[in-house]
């Protein structure tokens, strides 16, 4: 353990190649002690949190077939229930890390690369609104990041301008079986004149946007407001990165990446949509009544802030949303979707969107 410990610190570090070596140690070690136990079914639950350790430095190490050998030496067993649940949870991981290497796919400086896995993902097919509608929230926060970079006020209505726009025009590439994964280019015109006239900067927008979902994912939100700085942006940001996250069934993780000298920097998402938090739903709490609706969006007034819902019994509730969450409502037009609104004794106002 004390070598995985070392190997944990030189990844905090950044060591990313000491920490790799360190792993491959540890494992090696780890997997002498779980096979003197292969034959011992009876030794549980000691034989299978062996076996769960040695895939985990395995899977530390980019060992994924060592890793995958492991889980399966430990499920062979009779692990108890919940050691037999977290073997099976690092199995999907290891499947989903080889999905986000994304083989075959080389990425360039103005690449995304989008990988999902899930139940709704098949051998290199998908359902499309779950990869569409991540599409289109990838450009959303590709576009106001932009738009915030380029030192522009916070739009409150209409479309994002031409000359951002043209800026990040994505073009998809063939997706990889066995997963569902995807490289996203952004690009320009050659006869557009450009936002940016540098190409670091035009590089530092797309690693921002990586960034700011890692940080939304591993529940550093105070980082991700300081780094953005306008609440407006930081609101709409975070609606967006819930929206792209996981709900834990239909798609369990979402993996975002980027190359940076010949180095791919990956972002696992696996923090569930529900877990997200924003200012919209934890500010004044004690003056309003938060109520969840369900029905069908049916009209959006971008010049009022309002759209309309439309419940089964065709009753009408009019809500006003809030500047940062304006690009969420446009993805959802005309979807049956869960809404969660703050009612006071004079509106009700959008908190969260999700689609049924």
């Amino acid at each position: 353990m004390q070598i995985a410990q070392q190997a944990f610190v030189a990844k905090q570090n950044g060591n990313d190649e000491e920490a790799v070596a360190l792993y491959h140690r540890a494992f090696e070690l780890e997997k002498i002690a779980a096979l003197s136990l292969l034959q011992y079914d009876d030794k549980e639950p000691t034989r299978s949190i062996l076996f769960r350790s040695a895939a985990a430095l395995a899977k530390n190490s980019n060992n994924y077939r060592e890793a995958e050998r492991m889980v399966s030496y430990g499920l062979a067993g009779n692990p108890p229930a919940d050691i037999a649940d977290e073997l099976r949870i690092l199995y999907d991981e290891l499947n989903f890390e080889r999905h986000i290497n994304i083989k075959g796919l080389k990425l360039d400086e103005t690449d995304i690369a989008l990988s999902l896995s899930g139940n709704e993902v098949g051998h290199g097919i998908i359902r499309s609104n779950e990869f569409l509608n991540r599409l289109q929230l990838i450009e959303q926060l590709t576009y106001r990041t932009a738009e915030r970079k380029a030192g522009k006020p916070f739009r409150t209505s209409g479309s994002t301008p031409q000359n951002i726009k043209s800026q990040f025009e994505p073009f998809i590439a063939t997706p990889i079986a066995a997963s569902f994964a995807v490289r996203i280019k952004f690009g320009k015109p050659t006869n557009q004149l450009p936002v940016f006239d540098e190409r670091p900067v035009y590089v530092e927008i797309l690693d921002e946007v990586v960034l700011g979902i890692d940080l939304a994912n591993s529940s550093r939100e105070e980082e991700l407001k300081l780094i953005i700085g306008n609440n407006d942006y930081y609101e709409n940001f975070i609606s967006l990165a819930k929206a792209i996250a996981p709900d834990g069934d239909n798609i369990k993780q979402v993996g975002i990446s980027v190359s940076r000298d010949n180095k791919e920097h990956i972002v696992a998402i696996r923090r569930p949509k529900l877990r997200y938090n924003s200012e919209n739903q934890t500010k004044g709490k004690s003056k309003r009544q938060l109520v969840t609706i369900s029905g069908t969006l049916r009209m959006a007034d971008a010049d009022s802030s309002k759209i309309r819902l439309v419940n089964e019994d065709g009753k009408i509730y009019n809500i006003t949303v809030p500047n940062g969450l304006t690009d969420i409502v446009r993805v959802y037009w005309e979807d049956t979707v869960t809404l969660t609104i703050a009612k006071t004794s004079r509106k009700a106002t959008l908190v969260d969107i999700s689609k049924l």
